[in-house]
Order: C-alpha cells, then sequence, then structure tokens
C-alpha cells in the first residue's frame, strides 16, 4: 500500500493512515512527494508544492515508481498487487496514478483534487473510489465529473461517493485547526470519515486478496 500526503507534505496524518494499514495486516509505505521532507506550514506555500508536483507528472510518476520499487523490496510483501490511497492532493495523485495505467490494483481518493496531470491516458483495469465532500466548495464538480468519465474510458471500475454535510479534508481532525487559523473551508465529518474508510478497506481486500 501507498499512501500519498495532502498538500500539507508527509507529515504525521499520513504516517498515521499507513499505522492504521499496517494495524490491518498491510505493508504501507508513506510517499514523500515534495522530497528531503519538506512540510508547508502556510496554504500559499502548500498550493506551491503541489502545483509544482502536478504540472510535472513525469518526474511525480519517478518518485512513485522508486516508492514502488522501495515497498516491493519488503520481505513481508507478499505477491497480491499494489494499492495507493491518497488525501487531498494525494487523492489526485492516486486518481492520475491510475489514468497513467500504473501496476496497481487500486486508487482511493478522499477528498482528492481531480486535477488531471496526466497527458496521454492508458490502459487502467483496476478499482477507483472517489471520496468527496457534497459540500466542498474545493472540489469542482465539473472536473471531478470530468476525471471520472476519463477513468472510466480506460478501462476502471470507478465509483464516486459524495458525502452529505460533508467539506473538504473531512477524514482528518486536523482540518479543523487549519480551518480555524487560516479561514479555510475545512472540517473534519466522523460519519464520513468511517463510512470512507470502510469502504476502502472492502474495497482493497476485493482488489489485493480476491483471486
Amino acid at each position: 500500500m501507498l499512501v500519498v500526503h495532502e498538500w500539507w507534505g508527509l507529515n504525521d496524518y499520513a504516517k498515521s493512515r499507513a499505522d492504521q494499514l499496517a494495524a490491518l495486516g498491510f505493508v504501507a509505505l508513506a510517499v514523500d512527494m515534495y522530497g528531503q521532507g519538506q512540510v508547508a506550514t502556510h496554504p500559499d506555500e502548500a498550493g506551491a508544492f503541489s502545483s509544482q508536483v502536478m504540472q510535472d507528472w513525469p518526474a511525480a510518476r519517478g518518485r512513485l515508481e522508486a516508492a514502488m520499487t522501495k515497498l516491493s523490496e519488503h520481505p513481508a510483501v507478499a505477491d497480491t498487487g499494489m494499492a495507493a490511497i491518497g488525501y487531498c492532493f494525494g487523492g489526485g495523485i492516486v486518481m492520475n496514478m491510475a489514468l497513467s495505467g500504473m501496476p496497481i490494483e487500486a486508487a482511493i481518493s478522499f477528498h482528492g483534487s481531480p486535477t488531471q496531470a496526466v497527458k496521454n491516458p492508458q490502459p487502467f483495469e483496476g478499482i477507483v473510489q472517489i471520496h468527496n465532500g457534497a459540500e466542498d466548495p474545493l472540489v469542482k464538480r465539473e472536473a471531478l465529473t470530468s476525471m471520472a468519465k476519463a477513468l472510466k474510458a480506460q478501462g476502471a471500475e470507478v465509483k464516486v461517493v459524495n458525502y452529505p454535510t460533508a467539506t473538504h479534508g473531512f477524514t482528518s481532525h486536523e482540518a479543523d485547526e487549519a480551518a480555524e487559523e487560516y479561514g479555510l473551508p475545512l472540517g473534519y465529518n466522523a460519519a464520513a470519515d468511517a463510512s470512507s474508510w470502510q469502504a476502502a478497506l472492502l474495497a482493497l481486500d476485493k482488489a489485493l486478496n480476491d483471486n
């Protein structure tokens, strides 16, 4: 399992999700998409970091491939395939992983940005789940629909779930703190968090354990 962080960078939140997966028996690696442990301390900095990555998909793909190689070398990894989950910026990354035909069995996005960074989509026959807040003003519905259509056109099994009353960052308790500090439309939603996590685990079980 690859876990791709929010636009803030590889912080404790992404690592805690990897720990959750590890506790369930997955071999999980939290990927550093910015390099050298860079973590943003302000939304402007986070936006700059994430935009830079999304504007150079070949470089981003290279970093992801290196992470997948590292993960595959772990002695506990079974030959059942890999999957990726991502949050916010990371959700956009895993959607683009699927769109570019990377060798994963599932891509699961939580409040992910549906920006298409891949110029030449490739066939992908895995599972894609997109968990989105119905009240999220940062994810444009047109872009979300476009991404889902693009993935379906490449053969993906796509499911989009919009959670009523949920806004951006609904899986993270830290979203409330960031909303208060920076005036951003973020917020934790316990019901959406629990429901999306259970749906993701079921999808991962299907993708990685069904023969």
